[in-house]
C-alpha cells in the first residue's frame, strides 16, 4: 500500500534523464501503486518505471500523453507537479 511518499527529488531525476519536461505523480493511499504522468516516449516508459522502482523501492504505474485520457486528467487534476520546478 502507497501510504508514504516517494522521493521526489529521485523522481525529478530519474524524469530529467529519460527525457521529461514534465513530471506529476498521484498517491491514493487505498492503492499499492504510485501513478506518475510525464512526457516520455512509449518505447522508454517500461525502463522508466523500472528505474522509478529500483531507486525509490515503491511500485509505479506511469503515464505519459499518449495514454487513456481519463488517467491522465486524473493525475494531472488530482496528482502533485513535480516537474518543472516552480520558484
Amino acid at each position: 500500500m502507497a501510504n508514504t511518499t516517494p522521493n521526489k527529488e529521485i523522481i525529478r531525476r530519474i524524469s530529467l534523464l529519460h527525457g521529461a519536461s514534465f513530471c506529476y505523480i498521484y498517491i491514493n493511499t487505498g492503492d499499492e501503486y504510485v501513478e506518475a504522468l510525464a512526457n516520455i516516449k512509449t518505447g522508454k516508459m517500461k525502463n522508466y518505471k523500472q528505474e522509478l522502482e529500483m531507486w525509490s523501492g515503491m511500485k509505479f504505474r506511469v503515464y505519459n500523453m499518449n495514454s487513456k485520457q481519463e488517467q491522465v486528467n486524473k493525475i494531472e487534476t488530482k496528482g502533485e507537479k513535480i516537474l518543472p520546478i516552480n520558484y
